[in-house]
């Protein structure tokens, strides 16, 4: 449990860190993302500034969009959503369109379109 809230409080303070969106800043088109810890991703630094079509974050891995689908025990999308988002911590800075399931929490910080299931 302990582990557990760890890894809580470090994703909800790397996310404020992270307050200024990315809305000026024009996304570069990705197709598959593979995270272990961001920023060791296949897009290495780049990552929150390209949108994908499936992402996979086997720790914490953040991108700036996704179209498509997103696994992976702490996921965070600085851009907009559209598809399916499956993890422990779902963190979508922007727009949902889709199905979030989050076995701990889902955050929204734009309009969500679809269905949110979440453990607490």
């Amino acid at each position: 449990m302990k582990y557990v809230f760890l890894i809580v409080l470090i994703t909800l303070a790397h996310t404020a860190s992270l307050a200024q969106g990315n809305d000026t800043i024009p996304l570069k088109k990705g197709y598959v993302n593979i995270a272990l810890v961001s920023p060791l991703s296949t897009a290495w630094k780049d990552s929150p500034n390209r949108y994908y079509h499936f992402s996979l974050n086997l720790l914490y891995g953040i991108t700036g969009g996704i179209d498509g689908m997103e696994l992976g025990l702490i996921n965070h999308t600085r851009g907009r959503f559209n598809g399916w988002q499956t993890g422990g911590i779902n963190i979508v800075r922007d727009q949902f369109n889709g199905l979030q399931i989050g076995a701990l929490v889902n955050i929204n910080r734009g309009n969500m379109n679809g269905l949110q299931l979440s453990g607490l």
